[in-house]
């Protein structure tokens, strides 16, 4: 992850438009409710009662998500900005945010019963950073404990960035936000290098100098195709790995009970991730 310093302004302008943020970048109702499956299933067989549940960030649709009756809910987010205007806070009875890094979490351990995130993983490097989450999330959860992660992953059959931009034009990408994580993916050739915002900026300015003309083609909201402006001159990296990537690094400490894909568009380059925390 980087530095709070680094990333400030990226979070700041993602924070102040995350309302023109829409899925596949955000969950989507199905997302969500795989995410309520799998934990609703988890405290029927271990009969937690009232849970402690640590969220990686603070998405909104994951902090008012259906929890079992009880739960106590923590939002670890890097960014004060994001807390200030993204944390839903009056719609979470029995939660909290609180600003500091998941790499270094300010909790005692063993006080979590469960974690979920959302797209955590391609914040951080591969395979150092993901390495050093999971010896966190080890430390905060209790044997037995869950992790649940929808992952943003490439495909199997990486495309180039000239098919990207064939599709986009052709309008065959069915919104603006499964476009930009498209062209991300296309210009990543290696999880342990990831891409850069600047290199996605730089490529799309130049496949698409007037995107006025994009949107007015499309009829896609000017200001959503704006915020690609908020990867220019950043060099904050995403990472994209695969599933069997990932499970490889968190292992041995988490074994993955369950891969869900959803049905939507592209829906393989978005599985719900199921761990269970070893003894």
């Amino acid at each position: 992850m980087d530095k709070p310093g680094k990333a400030a302004g990226y979070w700041e302008q993602r924070a102040k438009g995350w309302d023109l943020i829409g899925p596949p970048l955000r969950p989507s109702p199905e997302d969500i409710g795989i995410m309520e499956g799998m934990i609703d299933a988890w405290q029927r067989e271990a009969e937690v009662e009232s849970p402690n549940v640590l969220i990686l960030g603070v998405t909104p649709e994951i902090a008012t998500m259906k929890w079992p009756p009880g739960t106590r809910v923590l939002a670890v987010e890097i960014s004060l900005s994001m807390i200030r205007d993204v944390w839903p806070g009056s719609r979470v009875p029995y939660g909290t945010a609180v600003c500091a890094d998941w790499l270094t979490m300010p909790v005692e351990d063993g006080s979590f019963d469960a974690a979920v995130g959302d797209g955590s993983i391609s914040l951080l490097s591969y395979p150092q950073g993901l390495r050093q989450l999971s010896a966190e999330l080890l430390r905060v959860l209790r044997p037995g404990g869950l992790f649940v992660v929808r992952i943003f992953s490439m495909p199997d059959q990486p495309e180039a960035p000239e098919t990207v931009f064939e599709e986009l034009w052709a309008g065959r990408i069915w919104n603006f936000n499964a476009f930009k994580w498209r062209l991300a993916m296309a210009l990543h050739e290696d999880p342990s290098r990831g891409v850069t915002f600047s290199h996605i900026w730089d490529v799309w300015n130049r496949a698409v100098p007037e995107p006025e003309l994009l949107a007015q083609t499309l009829g896609w909201p000017r200001e959503v195709i704006r915020t690609m402006d908020a990867y220019r001159q950043r060099e904050t990296r995403y990472t994209f790995p695969r599933v069997a990537e990932v499970c490889e690094v968190l292992s041995p400490h988490f074994k993955m009970e369950a891969c869900v894909y959803p049905d939507y568009a592209d829906g393989r380059r978005y599985p719900t991730l199921l761990f269970r925390r070893t003894p």
